[in-house]
């Protein structure tokens, strides 16, 4: 009996010590990540246009490199706008950016909108 206590206590603090490395693990650096992939944003929208679920595995949540021309910026939320089809929240600001310049961003890809027809993406870093 007794060894049976003590089993179940080791067994309750290696599951309590997975759960605490779960849900306490590191966040992920994305200026710091190599890019999966480099493309340009009517790229993006055409993997889209020919299957969302295969374009999803391929791109979404990764650390991707896209290239295009700025269409519109947000100084007061850092956002961005490159082909009137990526929208993106920029981390480090958008210092010398205007719009029609050709630009390069890092980011992680975080989806598609059907409904307005873009791309979508987070913690950018514009390598310009």
């Amino acid at each position: 009996m007794k060894k049976k206590v003590i089993l179940f206590f080791l067994l309750i603090c290696l599951v309590s010590f997975g759960i605490y490395k779960y849900v306490y693990k590191s966040h992920r650096s994305i200026s710091e990540e190599v890019s999966s992939y480099s493309v340009t944003v009517s790229e993006l929208i055409e993997a889209y246009s020919n299957g969302e679920e295969e374009a999803d595995q391929r791109y979404l949540d990764k650390t991707i490199t896209v290239r295009g021309v700025v269409t519109s910026t947000n100084n007061s939320d850092k956002s961005i706008t490159i082909d009137n089809q990526l929208f993106g929240l920029v981390e480090n600001g958008l210092d010398n950016i205007t719009i029609n310049d050709s630009v390069t961003l890092k980011g992680r890809f975080i989806g598609y909108d059907e409904l307005l027809e873009e791309v979508k993406m987070d913690q950018i870093t514009i390598i310009k």
